[in-house]
């Protein structure tokens, strides 16, 4: 009885294990939406930048957060 108990935890044990595979996945992102204003009709095309309060790099957060907590 103790074995099965054992086999049945270690199973569940190692189950878990393999479920806790975290991976970093890329996802492509494309919105088309039109201007709210109509463009004049010698206007083809437009281009957009869209900027984000996100950093690319971490290490200049990790940085400013060991700085902050070091003040603290």
């Amino acid at each position: 009885m103790k074995k099965n108990i054992l086999l049945i935890a270690l199973s569940f044990a190692l189950s878990t294990i393999n479920a806790q595979n975290i991976q970093t996945v890329g996802v492509p992102f494309t919105q088309t939406l039109f201007p709210k204003k109509t463009l004049p009709a010698n206007i083809k095309n437009y281009a957009v930048t869209v900027t984000t309060p996100y950093l690319k790099d971490d290490s200049t957060f990790r940085k400013i957060a060991e700085d902050k907590y070091q003040e603290d």
